[in-house]
């Protein structure tokens, strides 16, 4: 009994430096496993695209792009077509027919087309005439003027109509399954940053036994789940905090990854399944 009073005593006098060295631990673990994934949420950042300098110097004048559209991306599938550039003697008609049959062609092909404020790519089509052959080059920029996509294009002027619309569909089919390609790649990096941990059972591990470290264990921190184990849960503000990232979809798992969902990860899946993910001309 005389023990028990002392060790009462003990952690009356001593309770305050206890509690001050469990925030001390808890914020630490806070910071090393998940600083990340709650910087990128804080800034909004995607985690499969790299950070942009929205406000440091940029190719990109501000006549072009406003301040909104630096700090937004628009979607991806958004592109302006430019005017057509010609070199030499061609066919202002043939120019004008070429340029709306590539509107429709890319409509059709599943991009959505903008003006240039409100675009993530913008196409530059050149044409020049010898003959009775039409060289056509095709050039993709993105926000940054960074040539993404390139290529020549070259047709027989038999039908003026008829080679409207071959330069134009060959064109809109290599554009949109180039761009639809880099929408699958960074689909598939958003998916390889989401943990397959289940949310709902981390949830419920750490809520009902979080103080033990149980859901440190699921989640792929066993080290950390050893200390929440004999120090229960870094004297329990460790598990409060966990208890907030986890309803947040702030926590992170073993890897880094943000605990988000395992339904979300099966539906960025499946929408990947509809994307192509290679940019290899038929």
């Amino acid at each position: 009994m005389e023990t028990i009073t002392s060790i009462i005593d003990w952690l009356k006098e001593y309770g305050d430096v206890l509690g001050g060295i469990g925030s001390i631990f808890a914020v630490t673990t806070l910071l090393l496993t998940n600083s990340k994934v709650i910087l990128n949420r804080i800034r909004g950042a995607s985690p499969d695209e790299p950070e942009s300098n929205s406000f440091g110097s940029s190719a990109t004048s501000p006549d072009q792009k406003n301040i909104l559209s630096k700090i937004v991306k628009p979607n991806i599938k958004t592109i302006a077509i430019a005017p057509i550039e010609k070199i030499g003697n061609v066919a202002d008609d043939f120019i004008s027919g070429l340029a709306e049959e590539i509107q429709v062609e890319i409509q059709q092909m599943g991009l959505v087309v903008t003006p240039t404020l409100n675009a993530r790519h913008t196409l530059n089509v050149t044409l020049r005439v010898n003959e009775e052959i039409i060289r056509a080059t095709a050039h993709v920029h993105d926000m940054n003027k960074t040539s993404i996509f390139s290529e020549r294009y070259t047709a027989k002027i038999n039908d003026i109509i008829a080679s409207q619309t071959e330069i134009a569909t060959i064109i809109s089919k290599d554009v949109t399954k180039h761009i639809l390609a880099k929408k699958g790649e960074k689909q598939e990096q958003k998916i390889q940053v989401i943990s397959p941990k289940s949310r709902a059972l981390t949830t419920f591990l750490v809520i009902f036994f979080g103080v033990l470290g149980v859901h440190r264990y699921y989640v792929g921190r066993p080290l950390t789940g050893i200390l929440y184990t004999f120090t229960g849960g870094f004297f329990a503000v460790g598990w409060f905090m966990d208890i907030i990232l986890t309803s947040t979809g702030l926590l992170a798992d073993g890897k880094g990854r943000p605990i988000s969902g395992k339904k979300k990860r099966q539906r960025m899946e499946h929408n990947l399944e509809a994307l192509p993910t290679n940019v290899d001309r038929e």
